[in-house]
């Protein structure tokens, strides 16, 4: 929702920003799209999909979840608390895929994105100061040097400011 009207405010402005969508929005595909370009290409990751802060239970007992047999991914296994998660498109009808919020900060850091904005539900929420339970302060101790989250949803507003002022920007939806 908040990515159409941020492409179309670049079309629009002639601004000398190159996006890039990936499709499908899956685990899968923004490994091998972020493989294709060197370190420091992009400026921007903009992850626009659901996230939640949630417990091993609430996972295990909803059926729209993965949690095993993802690409590349081990399987989620029981755990205390919550942990933050981003859901991935899986390929299936009414299926996502869960990812850990610790996975994704090592893989922007190693391309050496700087920013991340995390257009999802819960990326900053933080339920305790235990390590995995949100998003945006696992970014933010994994290096990259602007991280904006959201505690609830996204203003279109604050995206397209946002967006306005970079060269490059990697979207992913």
């Amino acid at each position: 929702m908040i990515h159409r009207p941020i492409i179309e405010c670049i079309f629009l402005s002639n601004l000398l920003i190159r996006p890039y969508i990936i499709r499908p929005g899956t685990f899968k595909a923004l490994l091998e799209h972020l493989d294709e370009k060197e370190e420091g290409f992009y400026h921007i990751i903009h992850l626009d999909m659901h996230g939640s802060v949630q417990s091993y239970k609430q996972i295990k007992n909803n059926p729209e979840y993965i949690i095993n047999n993802r690409f590349g991914l081990p399987d989620i296994t029981e755990f205390e608390g919550e942990r933050a998660f981003l859901s991935f498109e899986s390929g299936k009808e009414g299926k996502s895929i869960l990812v850990e919020a610790k996975i994704l900060p090592g893989l922007v850091r190693d391309k050496r994105i700087p920013v991340c904005f995390l257009n999802a539900c819960q990326s900053a929420k933080q339920t305790s100061f235990s390590q995995g339970d949100s998003l945006s302060k696992l970014f933010s101790e994994n290096g990259i040097q602007m991280v904006i989250g959201m505690r609830y949803n996204a203003s279109l507003h604050m995206a397209m400011v946002l967006f306005l002022n970079y060269s490059k920007v990697y979207v992913i939806s």
